[in-house]
């Protein structure tokens, strides 16, 4: 006997933005193991074993253009971006509800402004390749077009999450309440 309406919907996109938290949480870690095995591999390389493999620098480098990119993903997420905290404490809760509904689709509509016009850059980008790898600088592209899908993703959850919660008549909460920042 399932509920339906606006609870079964916010459990729905609650349930929905914990996967997606905890693969980003892992996919981070990854990343960040990779360039720290990456730089590592690159001073044994030189140091011990002195073959000539070139592209540690070049990878490392794509690994932290992703890092940043998708970091930037998960501290809005988490609503640990810069923003003025100022108008939170003064604006009554309704206005400061609807200040951060506004918010969110403004943000989702530069992100999605920012990955459509990054589509010509990424296929621009494919054809140039990256000395000592099989990769092109689309991998480093990529990074942008993948971030602002998730950045999207996540700003219509907030948007859907606040608007079902002003529906359900709930007190407003700090970081929109899809998933309490850890």
């Amino acid at each position: 006997m399932g509920s339906t309406g606006p609870q079964s919907s916010l459990t729905i996109l609650q349930r929905l933005s914990r996967m997606l938290d905890r693969l980003g949480r892992i996919y981070l870690g990854a990343l960040l193991v990779a360039v720290l095995l990456l730089m590592t591999g690159r001073a044994l390389d030189r140091y011990f074993f002195h073959t000539r493999f070139d592209a540690y620098e070049q990878l490392a480098g794509m690994g932290v253009v992703w890092i940043t990119f998708f970091g930037f993903a998960m501290a809005f997420r988490d609503d640990r971006n810069l923003r003025v905290e100022l108008l939170e404490n003064l604006l009554p809760a309704w206005v400061d509800r609807i200040r951060r509904i506004v918010f969110d689709v403004v943000v989702l509509i530069m992100a999605a402004v920012i990955n459509i016009a990054g589509w010509p850059v990424f296929f621009v980008s494919s054809t140039q390749h990256v000395i000592g790898t099989p990769f092109t600088l689309a991998l480093a592209s990529a990074a942008m077009q993948f971030s602002t899908i998730l950045l999207c993703l996540m700003c219509v959850f907030r948007i859907v999450t606040a608007i079902l919660s002003i529906v359900r008549h709930e007190a407003a909460r700090p970081s929109h309440g899809v998933v309490p920042p850890l």
